[in-house]
């Protein structure tokens, strides 16, 4: 996802504006660097992977990610 043309900072304080927003949406959820534990839940990542199979436009590069994943997972299990 690139950064937002009316968000005056960088990308990576653009990328952490909208995670701690999008965890603030959901109202039990809080993000910060400190407290990153919502992110380390299985459920955070079964989302993502979700997400990216429904509109593979979106996270090219968790896309390329994952793949590598499954080709490592596919070596060691052969």
């Amino acid at each position: 996802m690139k950064k937002s043309e009316k968000f005056d900072g960088s990308i990576s304080k653009f990328h952490f504006a909208y995670l701690t927003a999008m965890f603030n949406e959901r109202g039990n959820m809080t993000y910060s660097k400190s407290n990153s534990r919502e992110v380390q839940m299985p459920t955070y990542l079964n989302e993502l992977i979700s997400r990216v199979e429904h509109e593979p436009s979106h996270l090219n590069t968790f896309i390329n990610f994952l793949e590598f994943c499954r080709n490592i997972r596919f070596e060691i299990n052969r």
